[in-house]
Formats: structure tokens, sequence, C-alpha cells
């Protein structure tokens, strides 16, 4: 009688850390550290993500600008991006029909930041929907009143060539604007970017910067956007 062949040996139990196949078919096995690198970097990664997706200054050698308003400034991102960004850490929140009473939730979550400038442009949706202006003048001194450590609070003007049949929706706008131009005498941080006075000059030499009475053009935006710029430089340096 031949002699038992002897059992072939059976391979050991891979690792929780080995991972994959290499050539050959082998199994490969992954060192504690790179997995541990590999973990950092997704951590890093979802950060940073997060960090942009809520748009929150990811540069902190510059100082970090919030933009609050409707869907004039959720439209405007790219050229706020483009013009204002590199300057500034910008922060931009622009909430498609929002009046003033409804940003004021979200301009309460961000004034848990500090900000050295704030730019504002919210109350069309007021007038449009016919909100009673008492509200609404209330409703933005408040949300000034929101960031007190801000240097400057640049508030912009309403067309008053809304695109409504209400009879008071122009004496509301002008109303609304006067609010900021009181606001802005009675604090020297706040300061008016009139995007009224572009768009009647403008009207006056046939150019039109809406498309609808209320949403800047591309060359609109630009301008808006341009005039923000000066406004906030105006502040001076943080």
């Amino acid at each position: 009688m031949s002699a038992a062949r002897p059992e072939p040996e059976r391979p050991a139990l891979v690792s929780a850390a080995r991972r994959g196949r290499g050539d050959g078919g082998y199994v490969t096995e992954v060192s504690l550290p790179v997995v541990l690198a590999i973990g950092v970097f997704i951590v890093v990664v979802a950060v940073l993500a997060i960090r942009l997706a809520y748009g929150a200054p990811v540069d902190d050698t510059k100082a970090p600008v919030l933009v609050l308003g409707d869907s004039i400034t959720d439209l405007g991102q790219r050229e706020l991006r483009d013009t204002i960004g590199p300057l500034y850490a910008l922060s931009i929140e622009g909430q498609d029909n929002f009046r003033i009473d409804d940003l004021l939730p979200v301009a309460e979550r961000w004034a848990t930041r500090d900000f050295d400038q704030v730019i504002i442009n919210v109350g069309s949706n007021d007038v449009v929907q016919g909100w009673p202006l008492e509200q609404s003048g209330d409703g933005l001194e408040h949300m000034v009143g929101l960031f007190p450590e801000a240097r400057c609070i640049h508030v912009t003007t309403l067309s008053e060539q809304l695109p409504t049949r209400a009879a008071s929706a122009e004496g509301n706008a002008s109303a609304l604007n006067e609010t900021m131009r009181r606001l802005a005498a009675d604090d020297r941080r706040v300061r008016v970017v009139d995007w009224n006075k572009i768009v009647v000059d403008s009207d006056a030499e046939g150019i039109e910067l809406t498309s609808d009475g209320v949403h800047p053009t591309r060359d609109g935006q630009d301008l808006l956007v341009a005039e923000y710029e000066k406004s906030a430089l105006s502040c001076g340096a943080p």
C-alpha cells in the first residue's frame, strides 16, 4: 500500500486589512497606515465639500462678505463669484420668490457667523405680491440689525417699474427705497446701492436692464454686481 499523500497546506485567513486582488489573482494587503491615510483624505474632502455647499468662506485671509436676497441674487451667483469672489471670502444666499419676512429666518441663521460686510437685495416680491408696506419696512430694518458687528451693510433699492397692475406697486417700491435711505441716514454703516437709478438712467438711453421688470439681464447683472463691488470697496479695508 502506498504512503498517504499529505494534505495540501490550507491558506491562512486573509485579515480584514486586505483588500482586492493583484495581478495573478493573489490577494494584496493594504497596510493600516494607508487605510488611515485614505480615511483622513475622505473626511477632509467631505468637510470641504460641505463648506463649499453652504457658501462658507474657505480662504480665511480674505474678509468675509455675505450676499442675501431673492431670485435676483440667486441668478447672479456666477457674476458675484467672478467679480467679488476674488476680493472677498464670499457667501451667497438667494431664494426664489422670497419676501423680506421669508428671508428673515435665513438671515438669522447666517447672523450666527461674523461677516465684515453684508449685501442685501430683497423686497421686489413684497411689492409684486402686495405685501403690507409697514411690515416690509420693519422686516428690512430688523434684518439690518441682525449684523451689529458688520462694518458695512449695503441695501439695494428696488426698481420702481415692477410688472404689476396694483396701483400701489410703484408707490410701495418707492417707499421701501426711502426706508433704505432712512436706514443709511440713521446708521453710518448702511450704504445704498441704487439699482433703481441705474435702471431709470438706462431706460432713458433706450437700454433695458431687466428681462421682465424685475430680473436683470446679463448686462444688468454685470452692472448691479459692479455697483456691489464699488460699494464694498468704499467700506475700506478691515
